[in-house]
């Protein structure tokens, strides 16, 4: 690239097309701001083809079920492969604000009660949504339903060159940019920041037309002189690394993490049931493991099973018939039997967090931020308050004349979102240390403080308030408060975002 060509300047780039960055872009393009996404599963030319029949909905299916080339030139799963993904109330209402929801409202099973136990010990708690004044506690989906939602919402936001854009609020200049690639590195620059796009054409994409509409900076930024840019077209104010718990861009920006390895696997597959419970999720604790069954329609449950290597190794590599009835021996015939099982698929599981989750004009989001045990479900709707978070302090910094990128922006959301991260990873992690003494003082009182939670409506509140998505401070999608262009926030006092709203 000559230095002397224009430079396309975004709000934000954000590394990563799934779920967390996809959310991310839409919050950004309702609230009016210019998003580059860049995703390695992406295919303007499959899309292109796909959209000539837009009641069929394959543009989704063909650009996140496709497989895309990792670095060693081998094949990697796309970012939505069909599983069953729990998504807390907060997210749930998040989906709505951004208009994701509704192509997703008839394949959404409701949590509307938890059941929880320890395999081989008296004593159960159940948590009824009801009594708590929700309709649910959140709502199951397929994950590959979910990618398909979220491409035709990025589809309707889509500022591409020859793209005739359907965008949701029309009072709104943001829009995102989707180009196929891959964020390798960063060159952070005086009033931005540069990435380093490496483009995919060994799948057979041609480099991404650049949308000359987008030629001028952000409001609060400058134009970008010849002598401050880097081999790019591309300048942002702020770059979010949302690329998932293996993020080769975090590593390459030098972010430090701590992490520790967990002694167990998970294994998670779709499940038929004999004797269904409507609208019931069942988390089970076993001496090897927790076991979730999350409800997803009739007699169909999503399951995730933690236990040691061997044992998932074992499970994983049975025939369907001893691996169901391993699965009604974890259960105790609660389930009335299991009738059929599909694809298994198999994951390690770590904990793992960066040191910090911000550099300069830099932010780790979502599984690049924090890496958790898939116990209770959380990791997945805490990725998503980042996005919601982060966009919404990139909406208040420029309706006060400032770019999302400076110091204070960055500095204001690691503040914000410290106490959420350190909750819920205390939460997760301590869970599986309760649940993992087999003999000791704590493993003899674990039936009886189960009965007890049973019967304290306080411990209920506290557990329903985390579980929800609803705990600490909320932003504003989390309430269903949808994102707006805003002339100015400057004046305005500090709105009251506790998740009791």
């Amino acid at each position: 690239m000559n230095r002397n060509d224009p430079v396309e300047h975004y709000d934000v780039a954000i590394a990563g097309g799934g779920a967390i960055g996809a959310v991310l872009a839409c919050a950004l393009a309702d609230g009016g701001a210019k998003a580059l996404l860049v995703d390695p599963s992406f295919s303007l030319a499959a899309k292109t083809c796909n959209e000539s029949d837009p009641e069929t909905g394959s543009a989704g299916a063909s650009t996140r079920d496709r497989r895309a080339p990792d670095r060693s030139g081998s094949f990697a799963p796309g970012a939505f492969t069909p599983r069953p993904l729990a998504l807390s109330l907060a997210s749930w209402r998040m989906l709505e604000a951004l208009d994701i929801e509704k192509s997703l409202t008839e394949r959404a099973t409701p949590i509307r009660s938890i059941h929880i136990s320890e395999a081989g010990r008296f004593g159960a708690a159940r948590l009824e949504a009801g009594r708590f004044d929700l309709e649910c506690f959140g709502k199951v989906i397929d994950a590959a339903s979910l990618g398909q939602a979220l491409d035709k919402a990025l589809g309707r936001r889509d500022l591409s060159p020859g793209v005739q854009r359907r965008s949701v609020d029309s009072k709104s200049s943001g829009g995102v940019h989707r180009i196929g690639g891959r964020i390798e590195g960063a060159c952070p620059l005086a009033h931005g920041i540069a990435p380093h796009v490496v483009f995919p054409n060994a799948i057979g994409q041609d480099p991404p037309s650049i949308p000359r509409s987008l030629s001028h900076p952000p409001p609060g930024t400058r134009p970008t002189p010849p002598s401050e840019r880097a081999d790019t077209p591309f300048v942002a104010s702020l770059l979010a690394i949302a690329d998932g718990g293996r993020s080769g861009l975090r590593q390459s920006l030098g972010v430090a993490t701590c992490e520790r390895t967990y002694p167990q696997r998970a294994l998670a597959t779709v499940v038929s049931v004999r004797t269904p419970h409507p609208f019931t999720a069942f988390e089970r604790f076993t001496p090897e493991g927790p076991v979730a069954l999350l409800p997803m329609g009739g007699p169909r449950y999503g399951l995730v099973l933690c236990a040691s290597p061997d044992r998932i190794h074992r499970l994983g590599t049975a025939c369907e018939t001893d691996f169901l009835a391993a699965l009604d021996s974890v259960f105790g015939g609660r389930m009335g039997g299991f009738r059929a099982a599909d694809r298994r698929r198999i994951f390690d599981l770590k904990l793992e967090y960066a040191r910090d989750i911000i550099g300069r004009r830099s932010v780790s989001i979502g599984n690049a931020a924090h890496r958790l045990h898939p116990v209770a479900g959380q990791g997945f709707n805490l990725g998503l308050r980042d996005a919601a978070c982060l966009s919404q302090m990139v909406m208040a910094a420029r309706s006060q004349g400032r770019d999302g990128g400076d110091r204070q922006t960055l500095f204001d959301y690691r503040r914000w979102r410290a106490p959420d991260h350190a909750r819920t990873r205390r939460f997760t992690d301590g869970l599986v240390r309760l649940f993992g003494h087999r003999f000791s003082p704590i493993a003899l009182m674990r039936a009886p403080g189960l009965v007890a939670f049973d019967l304290l409506p306080g411990f209920k509140r506290a557990l329903t308030r985390q579980a929800t998505g609803l705990a600490g401070k909320v932003p504003d999608l989390a309430l269903g408060i949808r994102p707006t262009p805003a002339p100015s926030l400057e004046g305005e006092d500090d709105q009251d975002l506790e998740g009791s709203r």
